[in-house]
This record gives structure tokens, C-alpha cells and sequence, in this order.
């Protein structure tokens, strides 16, 4: 396997600054799906991971606020 290649700050620190401003634009909650959704202690770290967008009102997602 070949190492990966060096990586831009400059780049690196433009898609950080893109990434929060569109998520703090575009995202307004997350919706976990299950039956009851998964209890978790108040102090334990969740990583949610998606790994396409899912739209509003689309039959994966109940219907928002």
C-alpha cells in the first residue's frame, strides 16, 4: 500500500472554515433512527456517521418539526 500524500494547509483550513458555515446554515437537527432510539449516559460521546444526505420527507425520515 502506498502512503497517502502530503496534505494543503491552506486547503485544509478553507474546507474547515466551508464545512462549519454550511453546516451551521444548512443542518437544523439530527434525527436518529430506531425503535426506542438507543439510551446513552449524558457523559458518552456519539459520533454520528452518514454516509449519503438524506431529504426531509423522504420515507427514511419522520416528517420535521
Amino acid at each position: 500500500m502506498r502512503p497517502l500524500p502530503p496534505s494543503s494547509a491552506g486547503l485544509l483550513r478553507w474546507f474547515t472554515r466551508y464545512t462549519r458555515w454550511y453546516l451551521r446554515r444548512h443542518f437544523h437537527a439530527v434525527r436518529l433512527a430506531g425503535d426506542p432510539p438507543p439510551a446513552l449516559p449524558a457523559d458518552t460521546p456519539l459520533v454520528v456517521y452518514a454516509n449519503h444526505p438524506l431529504l426531509v420527507g423522504s420515507p427514511a425520515l419522520p416528517p420535521g418539526p
